[in-house]
């Protein structure tokens, strides 16, 4: 028998949450906006079939920093749903995240109505990220954490204040997120109790933003805000989710992306992890207007104002030549994702073996003086004839040759202060003639 829960949960959580008494759930009743006049449609540029010169830079803060590692998984997860939503829900009613699983335990998930409801979900379009969206969300995630809770209070008034221009939007919030795959788990599944005994919450109000279920959102904002101070009950990550169709008829208003991640599956999960992103690649189109260079987490989007067949190269750091791809665009935007081979490394020491000298050791890599002896075994790397705990002890470089150097300045070198026993980094402390009477021998190498 499924378990009803009472109103009064919901009012009461925060309480409970501060002593570890309940699961977490996503804020309930998730707001929706719309605006009473259609826009009017137009292309804000004229149609150019040139090599884009224009930079595209509101999917990503100018440092490059946000969307950061699990800000980009939300969105990674977000559009990997979007293109296969019966998938998305098996993957949800399944996955092993010990997190995940308690709380379709707690919440008492219906888990054959949640594979049920995704497999009747039509394929969306993916979302680009949006900065401008990004800074209302996290200005509200900020004001959740200054009040110690959860709502949606004054959430579209902080859209309109970053500057974006929307025809619809919806707007999410989890104050009590552990990571970001719970958090979007929390959304999509949209655990949270409710009156039909699914254990999910009335109306699915998350997983419509989240599955363009109800709207076109095309853009999208998502801070997955730090919070561990013990004194509050949110956290780890607060999170907001902004999602909105753009009112093309504004500047820099666009509804139309070729939109992705570049990225390397270091784990080997098939899931993008914080962590795993490329950042500072170049993505150009080979026509249009506006190129992109993805963000730290790897992300990027390119609004395009016309449809049509796309070859885009991906060039940067790490990147093998030759990275394009070939993608048709028409009225609605297209996922487009680079996943990087990782390199070659045989024994899994980390250092791709075209650069370890030890391709098949797993404890060495490097061999700075080339005797064939791995740095983490030999015990002079450089081999300049003074061990590397010496070096390291009198503040002489155990990597590089600087046993002919003087440190000290009193005319004796580094290698001749170690065989005479004395301090190579004190004019007080230098070898004896009198006590070394073979020094003069030594002096005159």
């Amino acid at each position: 028998m499924k378990t009803l829960f009472p109103a009064c949960f919901f009012l009461l959580f925060p309480l409970f949450a501060s002593l570890g008494l309940s699961e977490t759930f996503p804020e309930p009743d998730p707001p929706r906006s719309d605006l009473e006049v259609s826009p009017s449609f137009r292309l804000e540029y004229p149609l150019d079939a040139g090599i884009p010169s224009a930079e595209w830079t509101f999917h990503k803060t100018d440092d490059g920093a946000h969307p950061d590692g699990n800000e980009q998984q939300f969105m990674w997860l977000m559009n990997r749903a979007r293109a296969n939503p019966t998938q998305e829900g098996i993957w949800l009613a399944t996955m092993n995240d010990p997190d995940v699983a308690a709380a379709r335990n707690y919440f008492d998930v219906d888990l054959d109505v949640l594979r049920a409801e995704f497999a009747a979900i039509s394929v969306k379009p993916p979302a680009a990220f949006d900065v401008r969206l990004y800074n209302a969300a996290k200005s509200h995630s900020d004001y959740l954490i200054s009040i110690n809770g959860s709502n949606h209070t004054g959430q579209f008034e902080r859209i309109n204040d970053a500057g974006f221009h929307y025809v619809s939007a919806r707007g999410n919030v989890f104050s009590y997120s552990k990571t970001a795959v719970f958090g979007h788990a929390g959304f999509n599944i949209d655990w949270g109790g409710g009156n039909d005994g699914s254990g999910m919450q009335d109306g699915r109000g998350h997983r419509k933003a989240v599955m363009a279920i109800d709207g076109n959102y095309t853009n999208v904002g998502i801070a997955a805000v730090p919070e561990g101070n013990p004194s509050t009950a949110v956290g780890p990550l607060v999170v907001t989710g902004n999602y909105c169709s753009a009112h093309p008829s504004y500047a820099g208003h666009y509804n139309l992306f070729i939109v992705g991640t570049v990225w390397e599956d270091k784990d080997g999960d098939s899931l993008y992890d914080p962590g795993e992103g490329i950042g500072g690649v170049t993505v150009m189109p080979s026509q249009g207007t506006y190129y992109a260079v993805t963000a730290n987490s790897g992300g990027y989007s390119i609004p395009l104002s016309f449809g049509g067949s796309y070859e885009v190269t991906f060039s940067g750091p790490g990147l093998p030549s030759g990275s394009v791809r070939s993608v048709n665009v028409w009225s609605e935007s297209v996922l487009l994702d680079l996943v990087v081979e990782p390199a070659p490394d045989v024994d899994h020491d980390g250092v791709p073996d075209a650069e370890d000298a030890f391709p098949t050791d797993p404890n060495e890599w490097q061999d700075t003086d080339n005797d064939g002896i791995g740095n983490n075994a030999d015990t002079d790397d450089d081999g300049d004839g003074m061990p590397d705990g010496w070096e390291v002890q009198y503040g002489l470089n155990p990597l590089l040759d600087d046993s002919l150097a003087d440190k000290d300045g009193d005319r004796y070198t580094n290698l001749q202060e170690y065989r005479a026993g004395t301090n190579p980094a004190d004019q007080r402390s230098k070898p004896s003639a009198k006590a070394m009477p073979w020094l003069p021998l030594l002096l005159s190498d």
